[in-house]
């Protein structure tokens, strides 16, 4: 009989009214400067309850959502555990923001057999190659998402790309999407899949 499927979704870094009001200062700054628009609302929240389908169990991995490398290498490891013990079913990854990045490293030169696709949602892609014997990967993004552009620099010092590299990678590129849009999950304006919801392309990738 087959088990049934797992979705785990990793979410990104906390929203901005998350972090201490200092940095909120010098982030917004910077931001401005970049003619960036901040996310101040919880990306988790808005997706919660929009991802999977009936006869799939959906679970959103609980981390510290902290930028700090620390706070993802916790992560990693707590990926990496829910995995294991997902082992004997067949499981889909979702990755929102920093937590594509979370996924990629917890998936990296590791065999599970029980993964059956990646799903990475405006990424921080700090590499931009991924070996050619990792799991099927379709890597959501879009060339007005400045934000990840700009913390794929930083995090990574320009070894990261949005479009990812490799044989098994799908790169959808969903025009005129900002990662606040992203978070959001605003109507997609423009493109094969206008007048839709990142929430709605990721569910569509999923069933294929």
């Amino acid at each position: 009989m087959l088990k049934k499927e797992i979705i785990i979704v990793v979410p990104g870094a906390n929203s901005l009214l998350k972090w201490p009001y200092w940095i909120q200062g010098i982030v917004l700054f910077f931001l401005k400067l970049m003619k960036i628009e901040p996310v101040y609302l919880d990306h988790k929240k808005i997706w919660h309850t929009k991802i999977g389908f009936s006869k799939s169990e959906v679970l959103w991995l609980h981390w510290g959502r902290g930028i700090i490398s620390i706070s993802k290498w916790f992560a990693v490891r707590k990926l990496r555990r829910l995995i294991n013990h997902f082992m004997h079913h067949p499981v889909k990854i979702i990755g929102i923001s920093l937590g594509g990045e979370v996924i990629i490293e917890a998936i990296r030169n590791r065999e599970y057999s029980n993964i059956k696709k990646v799903i990475l949602v405006c990424s921080v892609n700090e590499i931009k190659k991924i070996p050619q014997e990792e799991v099927d990967t379709v890597n959501i993004y879009s060339v007005s998402d400045r934000f990840s552009k700009l913390a794929i620099e930083l995090l990574s010092f320009d070894r990261g790309r949005r479009r990812l590299l490799g044989k098994h990678i799908k790169n959808v590129d969903l025009p005129g999407m900002t990662h606040r849009n992203f978070c959001y999950n605003d109507l997609i304006s423009n493109g094969k899949y206008k007048g839709k919801r990142p929430t709605d392309v990721v569910n569509l990738f999923l069933k294929d």
